[in-house]
């Protein structure tokens, strides 16, 4: 009842038996035969799907919503706005298309999205494994998606608002409101027809992409935050707050998974042998998943009692004296925080006695200086319950503890959690009920290395999740308010990050709505969207600050290593002053960290650490940067040996090994292929109409126009789509396809251009029309030659095309090509000067390296046709020479042909055979656009007369 996917296929099923005998081999006994009967009959509905799908047929929807609804930039525009949301979504994808530069955002260019936007990037690894691992976005799956920020929403479910500060001026988020809605998270909903929903329906909310909660229609009020009455005896939610905080990288002092331990897929034959953790790696985290191995005797696995879970660690149901049921961790040790967490059910049996350690959670144990450390989280009966309890000892002596007492029933399921951190002190929860030490400040965690856990005999386990860094009370609320359930394992496994989009699908009368989405923001006061960048004057920052009381920020470095308990960080930018509000970008101009980039390869984590006048300060998460081989080249170009500047010339410059080859693969790429291909297009250097024509999908592959109106863009005469490819390249053939069968074939031109000339009518080098290219079904493409005399291709970075006739419906336009050896290209100015900078991230490039620089240019000149003798204008002295030589030779005598002369188009004005009266105009082709010189085939014949086979006239 699933797909290859292992998503729930709805719909109606039967469940029929028939009975029969066979034959200890398992063959059918003859003479019984096939009499099915219908046992039952059910309708399956899909549900809540733990993910999010990317899309529907390959349209990659939600995957484009995604990337949208993350851009601080699409959520800021104004959505009433056409021309406007158009080029917003054009901009936020070709600011990411960088890696390379191809017109597609691929899995890594798509991971470096969703971090440099502040999002989360597990569901783009999720989406990734659903497509195989070739998972790839074209700007017409984001052009195409509809999606509108939160202003103008539509749809059975609307949302009406989000947590999600502005700075736009005289609009800006107030200081009482930053304060109110920081730390959580809020989005809600209306139903567009509330008298539709009835009891039983429900809708699915997704955070990022993966499933946050499954809220049910209720017919009486269920007493719960978020719920409401929508219409007489419906209740249903319609809001929901997110209090997960951001994660951070494994050294960050935000918190990160770094083992989820769910025993559904560990053990053989019961026996737990080897738990593996089913969490992904944490960002910064070194090595394979963590695992438990035992550190005496396994323990059995089995299914969870009561039905909550799937398996779980099941309770030692006869201890042996002196052994241990404990597990070691095998993972990296903590720097400086550390919290774990569980779903519990102890029986109360007693079996531990009196042995702390196999009353034992997690047990933290360590040595240094002659001096044992331990960190024990154990459950200890007490009547009839148990108490929560974590303990820091140093010789056996109890230094800090922390406890609560009877938090935990017997033989019910309970949610137990454990923290320790510098700034919080040791904390222990249960149930909503928390203890803290906070004097606790001084445990020697690094000193203790190593760590069991589930050492515990009388307590059944179940979703262990394992934490670095400073885990809040809003972690282990926001863990215990979901439940036991599977939807709450993998919930836990996302990286939330600071903006979060929000998606909802409602289920009515069985009819499943499309997804809804829009988005949100979780901020606390740490700066988000950390950017290094670097340029001749040294490495610069931005950042985006959440605080609404800050006084000044510093800046703050620390070099990538190897070793993850290296955890210092230097100042090297301190920034006074406060930003307003809580969603200011601030762009560092002249606070320059210099040494940064004194070399290529250098790599670095920065953090920014705001500063508020209480002392307490926010540290934003860790921002990898890798310092890139910069340069820059400056220079003129001349006309040979003299000193007069050459304008609007082609450079290009490439680094190159010692032996010549270049370093760059796009250098050495020299094969054939549509350049043009999901490019951007623009119509007549006018926005409205780019947006009005939707001109993306003339460059979408589909030449058909197979959409309809949405496939295709509309032109009058004098307009023109201008389509700009990714680099400079050589350019051999144009292909424009329009709607339906088009006989006319001079409805367009097309050009090549070297720069975008805007709208001053040059559109640079015109190719010539091969009509016996032309290819004409459903729709019809034309074929542009793009060569002359010299020349087998145009040089250029823009293609033109001009409709010549009053309508034309274009759909697809195609330059086919190949990219220039130019990684690094400029043109020069009026004076003859350019400027180049050469920035390479590769980690190729050595410090030292070859530069091949070089000019390009080219003068194309359009064919054109000169009058040499025209007998009949008696004005013209060039028209009446004194003698005239006509010589004719047999085209079939090819050397002979050599010898005499060059030949040119001589059409006769007056029927006449030759050698009669008769008036003559003599031409010649000029130029090199490529057409061919040789006399018209048609022509010739009438030239020829009666003479005997074909004749070519030369001029001598």
């Amino acid at each position: 009842m699933t797909n290859v996917n292992g998503q729930i296929e709805p719909g109606e099923y039967e469940v029929k038996y028939d009975c029969y005998y066979v034959y200890s081999n398992g063959d059918r006994v003859p003479g019984y035969p096939v009499t099915e009967t219908t046992l039952h009959t059910f309708e399956l509905q899909a549900g809540c799907q733990d993910l999010m799908p990317i899309g529907q047929n390959g349209a990659y929807d939600e995957l484009a919503k995604y990337l949208l609804l993350t851009s601080d930039d699409f959520n800021n525009v104004d959505c009433t706005d056409e021309a406007e949301v158009y080029k917003v979504k054009e901009a936020v994808f070709r600011r990411h298309d960088i890696n390379p530069v191809d017109g597609a955002l691929s899995y890594n260019e798509l991971i470096a999205a969703a971090l440099k936007q502040s999002s989360d990037t597990y569901i783009i690894e999720k989406w990734n494994n659903k497509a195989g691992g070739e998972l790839l976005l074209k700007p017409s799956h984001v052009m195409r998606v509809r999606v509108n920020p939160l202003s103008c929403g539509t749809g059975s479910l609307v949302f009406k608002s989000a947590v999600y500060p502005t700075n736009s001026p005289g609009r800006e988020t107030t200081a009482t409101e930053c304060r109110d809605n920081a730390t959580e998270m809020t989005a809600s909903w209306t139903y567009s027809t509330p008298s539709a929903v009835r009891a039983g329906d429900y809708v699915c909310v997704y955070v990022d992409g993966v499933l946050y909660n499954k809220l049910e229609v209720k017919s009486t009020d269920p007493g719960l935050v978020g719920y409401g009455a929508i219409a007489s005896g419906k209740y249903a939610a319609t809001q929901i707050t997110d209090i997960r905080p951001v994660t951070g990288m494994f050294q960050d002092s935000q918190q990160s998974l770094v083992a989820n331990f769910l025993f559904d897929d560990d053990g053989s034959s019961g026996q737990a042998s080897l738990i593996t953790s089913v969490s992904s790696v944490a960002n910064g985290q070194a090595g394979s998943a963590p695992t438990l191995t035992p550190f005496d005797q396994s323990r059995t696995l089995s299914t969870c009692t009561g039905g909550d879970g799937a398996m779980c660690l099941s309770a030692v149901s006869s201890p042996v004296s002196g052994k241990s049921y404990a597990y070691t961790y095998n993972g990296n040790s903590f720097p400086d925080d550390v919290a774990i967490s569980a779903w519990v059910r102890g029986n109360c049996a007693g079996k531990a006695g009196t042995d702390e350690r196999m009353m034992s959670i997690a047990y933290f144990e360590g040595s240094s200086g002659g001096v044992n450390y331990a960190l024990n989280f154990f459950l200890s009966k007490s009547g009839s319950a148990m108490d929560l309890i974590a303990k820091y000892t140093e010789m056996g002596v109890n230094i800090y503890q922390a406890k609560v007492s009877g938090g935990v029933s017997c033989n019910e399921w309970r949610y137990v959690a454990f923290s320790y951190s510098y700034l919080d002190g040791l904390n222990v929860f249960t149930t909503s009920t928390s203890s803290n030490t906070a004097a606790a400040a001084k445990i020697a965690l690094k000193k203790m290395f190593n760590l069991t856990l589930l050492g515990a005999v009388d307590v059944e386990f179940d979703d262990v999740r394992v934490y670095t860094g400073r885990v809040t009370h809003s972690t282990f609320m926001d863990a215990y308010e979901c439940g036991h359930k599977p939807l709450c394992a993998n919930r836990a496994h996302a990286t939330p990050s600071s903006r979060r989009v929000v998606c909802a699908s409602a289920i009515i009368n069985n009819a499943a709505s499309e997804y809804y989405c829009t988005a949100a923001m979780y901020y606390d006061g740490s700066a988000i969207d950390v950017s290094a960048t670097l340029d001749m004057s040294g490495v610069s920052f931005t950042y985006r600050d959440t605080s609404w009381e800050e006084n000044s920020f510093e800046v703050l470095r620390q070099a990538v290593t190897t070793d993850t308990l290296a955890v210092n960080f230097d100042t090297v930018v301190m920034i006074d002053g406060d930003l307003k509000g809580c969603a200011n970008k601030f762009s560092a101009i002249t606070y320059i960290d210099r040494d940064a980039g004194a070399k290529p390869n250098l790599e670095w984590y920065y953090k920014v650490r705001t500063k508020k006048p209480s002392g307490v300060d926010f540290v934003s998460t860790s921002h990898y940067f890798k310092s890139p081989w910069i340069g820059q080249l400056v220079g003129g170009v001349t006309a040979g040996n003299s000193v007069v500047a050459v304008p609007y010339v082609r450079v290009c410059a490439d680094f190159t090994w010692p032996n010549g080859t270049f370093i760059s693969t796009l250098a050495n790429d020299f094969s054939r292929e549509n350049l043009a291909l999901d490019m951007r297009v623009t119509h007549t250097s006018n926005i409205t109409k780019t947006a009005s024509q939707s001109t993306y999908v003339v460059t979408d592959g589909d030449s058909s126009g197979s959409t309809g109106s949405a496939g295709s863009a509309e032109l009058i005469k004098g307009e023109y789509l201008r389509v700009e490819l990714a680099h400079w390249s050589s350019i051999e053939q144009i292909q424009a396809c329009v709607v339906g069968q088009v006989v006319e074939q001079s409805s367009m031109k097309a050009y090549v251009q070297d720069y975008d000339s805007e709208a001053s009518g040059n559109y640079g080098h015109e190719c010539e029309l091969n009509p016996s290219l032309t290819k004409s079904a459903s729709y019809t493409c034309f074929f542009y030659d793009c060569k002359g005399t010299h020349r087998d291709s145009f040089q250029g970075q823009f293609v033109t095309v001009v409709a010549e006739s009053s309508f034309v419906t274009i759909t697809e336009i195609a330059a086919y090509g190949a990219k220039t050896a130019c990684t690094f290209t400029a043109v020069t100015d009026a004076e003859g000067k350019y400027e180049m900078n050469l920035i390479d991230s590769s980690g190729l490039v050595p410090v030292k390296v070859n530069l091949l620089v070089g000019a390009y240019k080219e003068d194309i000149f359009p064919k054109t046709r000169e009058v040499l003798i025209d007998s009949s204008d008696d004005a013209s002295s060039a028209s009446q020479p004194q003698k005239v030589l006509l010589v004719i030779g047999n085209s079939a005598a090819s050397a002979a042909s050599a010898n005499l002369g060059i030949p040119f188009r001589l059409p006769i004005r007056a029927a006449a055979a030759l050698g009669a009266a008769s008036t003559c105009v003599l031409y010649r082709n000029t130029g090199s656009s490529g057409a061919s010189r040789s006399a018209n085939a048609n022509e010739q014949e009438k030239i020829s007369g009666g003479m005997a086979g074909k004749r070519r006239l030369y001029v001598v």
